[in-house]
């Protein structure tokens, strides 16, 4: 009789314990989707109008948020840095 309550408080204990660790995930992700969510908000609709940062001073910010926006055209953003010969093949030697 003592194995049997033994057994099913174990089994108690470790479906007790599979539930927190499942609601424990299941709020993780339901915060990363809420932080991809606001990012994707203030993305302006494929638009790139602002971008808000919620690190200020070093630490994840509680406070006022920084934002920066970029007001180039979009031929601008989409320009290409390197020319039209440079970055494409990168000549090595191979050296043992």
């Amino acid at each position: 009789m003592f194995i049997i309550r033994f057994l099913l408080l174990a089994i108690l204990f470790l479906f007790v314990a599979a539930i927190v660790g499942l609601v424990f995930f299941l709020s993780s992700i339901k915060n990363i989707k809420r932080q991809f969510d606001n990012m994707r908000g203030n993305m302006g609709g494929g638009q790139q109008q602002g971008r808000t940062s919620g690190w200020q001073n070093g630490s994840a910010g509680s406070g006022s948020q920084q934002s920066v926006s970029d007001s180039r055209s979009n031929e601008e953003r989409n320009k290409r840095i390197f020319a039209e010969n440079e970055g494409e093949y990168v000549d090595f030697e191979e050296t043992e």
